[in-house]
């Protein structure tokens, strides 16, 4: 079988046109944490433990203080040895109040400790980008993609059923 003719530039275009939600990119935020771990069931020593913990570790990053240092000296989830960073999420994929929290700075900047199911943190805002859609030229290579094995699915399929219909089958038990 064949590959096929590429899909044309008008045929890009037209799917690009057709699908405009398959091009949309939700407002992100790239942002690091320092977490202190606490059950939300623990003790009032326990948790008090952890906010003084945190606490401090607030008024040093905001003294100015390398937020990474801190992130891997204190914090307590996988993300301390890349120095807090999270990398880009989007509105809603995080727990309510850290997502509450998170959007609501402006790169730069540090939150008050926010409290979660997990414990305490502190997040510091690096950057957000708005809503936005994937203009034509950045998407037409994937859209090429698609379009090419979409083409391939279907003439296998066609080439399937042809098949069929001029086969033959005895089934012989």
């Amino acid at each position: 079988m064949s590959a096929g003719p590429p899909p044309t530039d008008a045929e890009l275009r037209e799917f690009y046109d057709k699908n405009p939600n398959n091009f949309k990119q939700n407002e992100a935020a790239r942002a690091s944490h320092i977490l202190i771990m606490v059950d939300e069931k623990a003790d009032p020593a326990t948790n008090e433990k952890a906010r003084a913990t945190i606490d401090d570790v607030l008024k040093r990053a905001r003294a100015g203080e390398d937020f990474a240092t801190l992130a891997r000296q204190y914090s307590q989830d996988g993300s301390a040895a890349q120095g807090g960073d999270l990398g880009f999420f989007t509105r809603g994929q995080m727990v309510p109040a850290f997502d509450k929290a998170a959007f609501a700075l402006k790169p730069g900047e540090i939150s008050d400790v926010v409290t979660t199911q997990f414990g305490h943190h502190v997040i510091k805002m690096a950057e957000q980008r708005p809503a936005s859609t994937v203009p034509f030229e950045e998407a037409s290579a994937k859209i090429k993609q698609f379009l090419t094995e979409q083409k391939k699915q279907q003439r296998a399929s066609a080439f399937i059923a042809d098949a069929k219909k001029r086969a033959k089958i005895e089934v012989l038990v």
